[in-house]
């Protein structure tokens, strides 16, 4: 990550033995446990945020031999280029709201991907002017890697889909 800030919503697939997910932001890394988390990166600092229902690991790039800070929900760190991680700082209730809101994304960490807030409206088009009822494969939504749930209740991972478990 260059600049800027992102939210990442991370949910872990219990059917696949080994799974990782990590965010580089060119000084840092946080590795992603089933997740909800804020990425701030500025030119002089980069603050990682956990949200609710989240375990954070973050530790420097070119130092990975030292300890890495954990981070539980509702806790910050902040590093910068020279320096090391802060250690975990508890967030104001009224601050978690406010993040929140910037990035508007109406969704609950524990929901399924299929929730309305990641669905897409049909009658929109897409880069070729087909509408994306008319992309799906004969009833099944398969996806490029993102793990989302299709709509007939399946699990899909790299363009294979398999049934959701009980």
């Amino acid at each position: 990550m260059a600049l800027g800030k992102a939210r990442f919503l991370v949910t872990r697939m219990f059917e696949f033995q080994h799974t990782s997910f990590k965010v580089k932001s060119g000084t840092f890394v946080a590795g992603v446990r089933g997740s909800d988390f804020i990425i701030a990166r500025t030119e002089e600092t980069t603050s990682v945020t956990a949200l609710e229902k989240t375990t954070l690991e973050v530790l420097r790039m070119d130092a990975p031999e030292m300890k890495p800070v954990l981070l539980s929900s509702f806790q910050r760190t902040v590093g910068s280029l020279d320096g090391g991680l802060q250690k975990p700082q508890n967030i104001p209730p009224q601050e978690i709201e406010l993040l929140k809101q910037e990035f508007n994304l109406n969704i609950d960490p524990g929901s399924s991907s299929d929730s309305e807030a990641g669905k897409t409206d049909p009658s929109k088009s897409n880069a070729a002017g087909k509408k994306e009822e008319d992309t799906k494969q004969s009833g099944e939504n398969r996806d490029s890697g993102s793990g989302e749930t299709s709509d007939t209740g399946k699990r899909c991972f790299r363009g294979s889909c398999r049934d959701r478990p009980p």
